[in-house]
């Protein structure tokens, strides 16, 4: 069974979901750039859900199954996202995000997450939950690297 909801927007269009949205069906969410997890809201993106952009009529870009495409995914205080396990852990497609930002109390639950972005921000007391007990920390495909350091420390006192 596919449920199909469509909505027409403005530049500064907004929807508003009940406080626990489960987007589990093999569905496409188009034309999402910017997400927003509202505060307190809970948010399960599905392992087979896809991302597209759609143009003039025409589908210019559709993802491959639980390969999420955004310019940016915020998650407000006390917000929670769950993506969902893939069923085969070999076949994990990457989450493009190009600035994840995880407010106070904000939670990522995911096993596994193979995330490609520009900027990951993560505020006091907001946290990124993996489940998936994969390779240790610096070692494996996912291992990455240190592109340059953007961090300033400062105590307050000079």
């Amino acid at each position: 069974m596919y449920a199909t909801a469509s909505f027409l927007k403005s530049a500064k269009f907004y929807l508003h979901f009940y406080p626990v949205i489960l987007f589990a069906l093999p569905g496409i969410l188009t034309n999402i750039f910017n997400m927003i997890i509202a505060p307190n809201q809970k948010v399960t993106m599905s392992s087979v859900g896809r991302t597209a952009l759609y143009v003039d009529g025409n589908y210019t870009y559709i993802s491959e199954p639980g390969a999420y495409k955004l310019a940016s995914l915020t998650v407000k205080d006390q917000a929670t996202v769950n993506f969902q396990k893939p069923a085969d852990r070999n076949s994990v497609n990457p989450v493009s995000i190009g600035t994840l930002e995880l407010s106070y109390g904000g939670v990522v639950n995911t096993a596994i997450f193979h995330l490609v972005g520009n900027e990951v921000i993560l505020h006091a007391g907001s946290t990124i939950q993996m489940s998936g007990g994969g390779d240790v920390a610096g070692q494996g495909k996912g291992a990455g690297n240190q592109v340059s350091v953007l961090c300033h420390l400062s105590s307050g006192w000079e």
